[in-house]
């Protein structure tokens, strides 16, 4: 989040670990705490942001193999799948980011999870941020701004899923606390 791609890929090069647990490192948007998160999910953001698109492309492959192979084992985990479904969103993978986002969010809805509801919730309208579904963003995001354990003003104003949300006046409100 503060964009200190060289720290990143000094702490990412340096970690002998394929697979890191997920403690809030990537934000409200992508808060899977507890979950094992590929290191090549890592590495391709780092790529992403440094403007090399094919390495972020293979890294965000690498990812996408290793959520599936979770999945082989257990099909209907909620974590995996909002996973699996940011990763489906990095490489345009829009039905799959889609599908994958929403079972999540089915799968441990707010009303039956408090804690990891909304992070996944969340994380359906990061997709819908990253692909370009604005207006769906920015709905879900008014129905979560608040939400214990959702996303806040503070959030918004700094996660990089928001990026292509920025200039809409109504995700500036959003940001403001005014939402």
């Amino acid at each position: 989040m503060e964009h200190d791609l060289a720290e990143a890929e000094r702490v990412l090069a340096a970690c002998a670990h394929e697979r890191l647990e997920e403690e809030g490192l990537s934000g409200v948007a992508g808060a899977l705490d507890g979950y094992i998160v590929p290191k090549s999910w890592y590495a391709g953001l780092v790529a992403q942001a440094r403007g090399d698109a094919s390495t972020a492309h293979a890294a965000f492959e690498r990812a996408k193999q290793a959520v599936a192979d979770d999945l082989a084992h257990c099909s209907e985990d909620a974590k995996s799948l909002a996973m699996l479904a940011m990763i489906h969103a990095q490489l345009g993978e829009k039905n799959d980011a889609f599908g994958a986002a929403a079972r999540a969010s089915e799968l441990l809805p707010i009303r039956n999870d408090s804690f990891d509801g909304p992070i996944l919730a969340t994380t359906l309208a990061a997709v819908s941020a990253k692909l370009g579904d604005k207006d769906s963003a920015i709905q879900r995001l008014q129905s979560l701004v608040g939400v214990p354990n959702g996303p806040t003003p503070g959030t918004l104003r700094v996660e990089p899923e928001w990026d292509a949300l920025r200039d809409d006046p109504r995700f500036k409100k959003l940001a403001a606390g005014q939402g």
